[in-house]
């Protein structure tokens, strides 16, 4: 089920933002064992919506951690005019990914479907932008 969504995410993606086209093998090299372990075991194992989008919001947050870190680091290299027009662009970016994946969850029904629609779209749209935070250059 998780690759159906992630495929799903991969077309919309590639429009929405096309200067995040990663590949999925790089998208997915970027999750934890943990987030590996809890999507394919128990009850996300089998399907289980819910349970899916635990995992997924689980990971979302050690992502964000890792998105958090890659912008500092980016930051620091900047001059101060540079830096205020990424901390613009990481907020326009942030208001994106919600529309993107508020859009994206409402394509689904039921509130479990949604939920790990929602999860997923803002899982991998962070690790997107992970990878561009760190290959940042003005």
């Amino acid at each position: 089920m998780k690759k159906m969504f992630l495929a799903a995410g991969a077309i919309a993606a590639t429009v929405a933002f096309p200067a995040y086209a990663q590949s999925w093998q790089e998208i997915e090299a970027r999750y934890s064992r943990t987030y590996t372990a809890c999507i394919d075991s128990g009850a996300a194992a089998k399907g289980d919506q819910m349970a899916l989008a635990k995992c997924a919001e689980a990971e979302l947050a050690l992502q964000e951690t890792a998105m958090a870190t890659a912008l500092a680091k980016a930051e620091a290299s900047l001059q101060p005019d540079q830096a205020s027009a990424l901390k613009s662009s990481q907020r326009k970016w942030l208001d994106e990914r919600k529309s993107k994946c508020d859009e994206e969850a409402q394509c689904v029904a039921g509130d479990g479907t949604q939920r790990m629609a929602h999860a997923d779209c803002d899982l991998d749209e962070t690790v997107r932008r992970v990878i561009w935070l760190e290959r940042y250059a003005p």
